[in-house]
């Protein structure tokens, strides 16, 4: 007799063909649910579940004692119903990844672009406080001219030299102060760290990648964080500016072009894809390596069933699933449990 359940190297291929299942859902649902991570990892933990249910709960059927007939019919459900819905779940993230595969350079592009619109926000700080510093001066030397102009009428000798340099001298001092306030230490930085993380966050972006859209997120928050310290940088307006003289903006245009560009992205990953010709193929294979395990099984010698009909089953019991009593003959064929139990009732 043949009750043994057998471990062999099929469930070793089962195994790697739910691994790298796994793998793929996981990336796919990823990008569905908008970057939730856990619920993504729960639902494919569910999947791995069911398939792992099905397809070994097939095996072990094989090599049950009991009533044959009725373990087949469940063998049958589970292999021609149960089965096949599995796999088809198991698609679903796997056709959404594949159908983004499929945009990978309309994604590269967008994502690309966000990235430089945040880059094109500090040179645009950059020009503001160099306008800012240069209108400074201009305020400054006009008011040292006119200054200078002034005395020059009360004194017949003018400004001396030392008064002049003086002047200019707290002029560059007051400058190299708003200098320091708007893109001293601080700014440098910020600005270092900024470009450093966008330039690793958007090396090669690919759609293998499961935290794509978690960086896409990142960098639509810390963009924002940026430009509000850049806002803070230019909050404070010195006493020799103008009071009409104002802050960086916290709406910069380049900031709402890229969250514009981030959220274009997010909504593309999570749109619905259509049917991916792959992912039929990859269903296929995936079905083809879960029955492995149950290709490798014997089945219990007691059973005379076998997935489709009976052992010396007619045309007609094949579809029936009854055994018809041979003509001429008043014995029916019985599988050994099926003699056991008839044994048993006229005991």
């Amino acid at each position: 007799m043949n009750k043994k359940l057998v471990f062999s190297w099929g469930h070793i291929i089962a195994l790697l063909a739910i691994i790298a299942f796994s793998y793929l859902a996981f990336t796919g649902f990823c990008y569905y649910t908008g970057g939730r991570f856990l619920l993504s990892g729960l639902l494919v933990a569910a999947i791995d579940l069911l398939l792992i249910l099905v397809f070994i709960g097939a095996q072990q059927l094989k090599i049950w004692d009991g009533p044959f007939q009725k373990y087949i019919i469940v063998e049958r459900w589970m292999l021609f119903v149960l089965a096949p819905l599995a796999v088809a779940a198991a698609m679903i993230p796997i056709n959404h990844w594949l159908g983004l595969r499929s945009n990978e350079a309309e994604l590269a592009s967008q994502f690309t672009e966000a990235i430089d619109a945040a880059k094109v926000m500090f040179s645009d700080y950059e020009s503001y406080a160099t306008d800012r510093i240069n209108q400074l001066g201009d305020r400054l030397y006009q008011e040292q001219r006119k200054a200078s102009a002034n005395r020059s009428k009360d004194d017949i000798g003018g400004e001396s030299a030392d008064l002049q340099a003086e002047r200019r001298l707290n002029r560059e001092n007051t400058m190299r102060a708003l200098r320091l306030q708007l893109i001293g230490q601080n700014y440098e930085d910020l600005h270092t760290a900024a470009m450093q993380w966008m330039e690793e966050t958007a090396d090669a972006p690919s759609t293998l990648n499961v935290f794509l859209l978690g960086n896409i997120n990142q960098i639509n928050s810390a963009i924002t964080g940026w430009n509000q310290q850049l806002s803070e940088f230019s909050a404070r307006r010195l006493s020799s500016e103008s009071k009409q003289t104002a802050g960086y903006t916290a709406e910069s245009p380049y900031v709402t072009q890229a969250a514009s560009l981030l959220k274009g992205l997010r909504d593309l990953c999570r749109e619905r894809q259509p049917l991916n010709t792959t992912s039929l193929w990859i269903a296929l294979g995936l079905f083809v390596l879960m029955m492995v395990p149950w290709w490798a099984q014997n089945r219990n010698t007691k059973s005379t069933y076998r997935l489709f009909g009976r052992e010396g089953s007619t045309p007609i019991e094949l579809v029936t699933g009854q055994r018809s009593q041979q003509k001429g003959k008043k014995t029916l064929n019985y599988d050994e449990h099926d003699y056991q139990r008839h044994v048993r009732k006229f005991k």
